[in-house]
Formats: structure tokens, C-alpha cells, sequence
């Protein structure tokens, strides 16, 4: 009887040596998974509400930091640190440009000292770049010609679109920075733009009476 209650707290011993070694492990490599998914997760600093929403639908695992919010003017920002910071670690910058934020990006950049978000670079995405805009003042006309910004009116956000078109831009954009999410960006596209062209719809046949 003794042997055999020896034996019997001998294997309950080995069993629970056995079993948390593989346990803690899991545990130790589920976290280093995580810690290392979140260190790759794209770093997007977006100059105004309307791009962070948009980046948050094709990276939806992107960090995501935008400069204002739909309550502020984006004329005028101050070019806080918090946001010097944020540009510092960002990825991507998608900003509306047409001279938008003229009157405080440029100072952001340069304390910012971030290579990646200057311009001409791959990481600095300016929308109106990439469509054509509305109401440009013609070259030599007076204040009151055209929008009050020269390149045309920068707010093209507010037309569907003109959005889908930054959209596409965007996602290749993305593609570029980060290659090993290629195909995934490509489908959130995809889906984006099928609800997308279904809101379009939409919204001419609520307006259709106007």
C-alpha cells in the first residue's frame, strides 16, 4: 500500500510538471504574437476627421491619430506637441491639401522630423492631388474670383465621389507601405466601394427633388 500511494503521488507530480510548461508557453507566445501584431500595425496621422474615418475602413488595424475634429476650423490648428509627436511616429500622413492646411502642416513637419511624412514622399498622401477640383482661381483674377483658395476648393470630402476617388488612391497608397496586408487592403476596398456606390444612389434619389 505504500508503494502504490508512492507511486500514485509520483505521477500527479510528473503530470503537473508535465502540463504548465506547455501552458506558460502558450500563454508567453500568445502575448508575444500580440505585443509583435500591434508593434506592425500601421501608424496613420490624418489632418482631418473625414480621412480617418476613411483610413479606418480600409486598415481597420491601422492607429489612427487625426489633428482635428469636425468642430474645429482646419485653416487654423496649433501645431501642439501631441501632434508634433504624433506625426513623429506616424507611417502616413493623409491630409486634404489645396492649401487646406497651409497655415500649419509645414510647421508640424518640420519639428516632426519624420522622413516618411514629407513632401514628395511615399508616406504623405495630399487628396486634392489626386482629383480635380472645384472652382480654381483662375491665374491673375482678384480675391473675389474663384475660391479663396487658389488651387480650388480643398472640402472635396463632401462630394461622393470625388471621396471615392481618394479612396482607390488611398488603398494603393497603403498597398505601397505595407505590402504584407496587400490583399487584405485590396478586399476592404472592394466591400468599401460596393456600399459605397449603393449610397450614391442612395443620396441622388433622396435629392432628386431638389
Amino acid at each position: 500500500m505504500p508503494c502504490k500511494s508512492s507511486t500514485s503521488s509520483t505521477s500527479a507530480a510528473m503530470q503537473r510538471t508535465r502540463f504548465k510548461p506547455p501552458a506558460l508557453r502558450w500563454a508567453l507566445a500568445t502575448c508575444v504574437l500580440w505585443a509583435s501584431c500591434s508593434a506592425q500595425a500601421l501608424t496613420v496621422f490624418t489632418c482631418g476627421p473625414e480621412w480617418a474615418a476613411l483610413v479606418r475602413e480600409l486598415a481597420p488595424q491601422a492607429q489612427v491619430r487625426s489633428a482635428t475634429h469636425s468642430r474645429q476650423d482646419p485653416h487654423h490648428i496649433e501645431a501642439r506637441p501631441s501632434l508634433i509627436a504624433a506625426l513623429r511616429r506616424a507611417d502616413l500622413a493623409v491630409c486634404s491639401g489645396a492649401g487646406l492646411e497651409a497655415g500649419w502642416l509645414p510647421m508640424l513637419q518640420q519639428r516632426a522630423g519624420n522622413p516618411q511624412v514629407q513632401p514628395g514622399a511615399a508616406g504623405l498622401l495630399m487628396a486634392a492631388d489626386h482629383v480635380k477640383l472645384l472652382d480654381p482661381r483662375p491665374a491673375g483674377a482678384g480675391p473675389f474670383a474663384g475660391d479663396v483658395h487658389e488651387q480650388g476648393n480643398p472640402h472635396l470630402h463632401l462630394d461622393p465621389r470625388r471621396l471615392a476617388e481618394v479612396a482607390r488612391v488611398l488603398s494603393d497608397r497603403l498597398q505601397a507601405i505595407d505590402p504584407p496586408r496587400k490583399e487584405a487592403y485590396r478586399a476592404r476596398l472592394a466591400a468599401w466601394e460596393s456600399d459605397w456606390r449603393g449610397r450614391i444612389v442612395g443620396w441622388e434619389r433622396r435629392a432628386a427633388p431638389l
